[in-house]
């Protein structure tokens, strides 16, 4: 009975969410949020793993965290300095300095 419960409850929520965000073009599963997969971000981003680092350990554990991000506008993304444009310096003191810069390709959306 119990499990039977519990497969109905499950059944209900991917429902809700397959109602509320359609389902994901990429798994096939109903999205996690608008124009949004979790399952596939996560997949994606731990896919590139690989392909970058910031160089220290404790950093790169925390930018992998990404893998939790629940949606696209609260998560965290490693940008590799190359793909800043029109860098300039602004101002700087103590152990800090600020830059301004364009990145072109902009932040996630989907």
């Amino acid at each position: 009975m119990l499990n039977n419960l519990l497969d109905y409850e499950k059944y209900e929520k991917l429902e809700k969410r397959k109602k509320a965000y359609g389902i994901c073009g990429e798994c096939n599963e109903p999205g996690t949020g608008e124009s949004w997969c979790k399952p596939c971000n996560a997949k994606r981003f731990k896919n590139n793993f690989k392909n970058w680092t910031s160089r220290n350990k404790i950093i790169d554990e925390f930018i992998q965290s990404q893998l939790n991000a629940i949606h696209p506008t609260k998560c965290l993304e490693w940008i590799p300095f190359e793909k800043f444009r029109n860098i300039s310096y602004i101002v700087g003191s103590g152990f800090s300095k600020i830059y301004s810069a364009v990145w072109p390709e902009g932040h996630i959306k989907h």
